[in-house]
């Protein structure tokens, strides 16, 4: 049993659906991994900025601590 062309055809073009179709959820798949991708880069520059902010405060505080209590005295 031959097929014809047009079978074959048929059957390609059937194929070429469900191709389509898993490419499609494929593409939504990774545009949501994406987002996440910014969404944690964006946190770990918020971190990132916050350990340095506290860590200048942290190295400024003994002097000031000082400082004070001299001036109490």
């Amino acid at each position: 049993m031959t097929l014809t062309q047009a079978e074959r055809i048929t059957r390609l073009e059937v194929k070429m659906e469900g191709m389509e179709k898993q490419l499609a959820g494929m593409d939504e798949k990774l545009t949501e991994l994406h987002g996440i991708f910014l969404q944690g880069k964006g946190a770990r520059y918020t971190i990132i900025a916050a350990a340095g902010i506290l860590g200048f405060i942290a190295s400024w505080f003994p002097s000031l601590l000082q400082y004070l209590v001299n001036i109490a005295k």
